[in-house]
């Protein structure tokens, strides 16, 4: 029993350093840390406000040691590695899958819950047909938080190693230029592969008004001896969801389009 509730008080610290980490990462904003304050000035206990306050502090000035933490009681908790933060889903490698876990399906009634498992199930299956092997397959499930005992949506997919390959900057149509330019010098087809991309881009949003999600960092894996693309972040961005940053893309999609063309 007493190493019971010991886990339990845990998973309690994990989750919330989770959510804290997920709104002071690069995929946050300035609107989901003032959600996650006022969440945390509404915890009932006084005693529970003060501690979730000192995590959230504690990760937003030191957002490294707080990565390992948090990495460390993933492992003790849930026997997990700790991969990072998308702006909806918080990732872990489990062997040789990697984990999405999507944070705020926590609150959400059942029948919600089922409907964004089946939506998302949709709409990453109607990108996999727009662009084949450049985009990581995934499924779609309920599932048991891996810090708690209520249910969630969570995503699966193969853990794909490799370098990364940032294209443009978040939130801005700015082109890597340098990395583009050093892939398309180790590998002569680069070019080529970042053309179809590209061209991906503008079809998926022509035949269902989705984007692949290439706003962000690290969503890329180069694999392979030839370095062969791989979109990791798997889940599209849909136009009616998400309009700003679905607009977002298709003008980073522009940039990139031009930058290609003029190399």
């Amino acid at each position: 029993m007493v190493k019971y509730k010991y886990m339990n008080k845990l998973a309690e610290v994990a989750r919330s350093m989770e959510l804290s980490l997920a709104v002071h990462s690069p995929s946050g904003s300035e609107s989901l840390i003032d959600d996650r304050r006022r969440q945390l000035a509404a915890l009932p206990s006084i005693v529970e406000r003060h501690v979730a306050m000192g995590i959230d502090g504690f990760v937003q000035g030191h957002p490294r040691p707080a990565k390992m933490a948090l990495n460390g009681l993933a492992k003790a908790i849930a026997g997990l590695t700790y991969v990072g933060n998308g702006a909806m889903s918080s990732v872990y490698k489990d062997h040789g899958s990697v984990l999405k876990v999507y944070r705020h399906t926590a609150t959400m009634e059942d029948r919600q819950r089922e409907k964004f498992m089946h939506e998302r199930d949709d709409m990453s299956r109607d990108l996999k047909g727009v662009m084949g092997v450049m985009v990581a397959g995934q499924t779609f499930g309920i599932e048991t938080h891996p810090f708690g005992t209520y249910p969630v949506v969570v995503a699966r997919q193969p853990y794909i190693s490799g370098g990364s390959l940032d294209l443009v900057a978040s939130n801005t149509t700015y082109v890597n230029k340098r990395e583009i330019e050093a892939y398309c010098e180790r590998q002569p087809e680069g070019l080529d592969r970042l053309k179809k991309l590209v061209g991906y881009i503008f079809e998926a949003d022509d035949e269902s008004g989705l984007v692949p999600d290439i706003n962000g960092v690290d969503n890329f894996r180069l694999t392979g001896e030839a370095e062969d693309i791989v979109l990791i972040d798997a889940e599209p961005i849909s136009a009616q969801e998400h309009p700003a940053v679905h607009d977002m893309i298709l003008h980073q999609a522009d940039a990139l389009d031009w930058f290609l063309r003029v190399a």
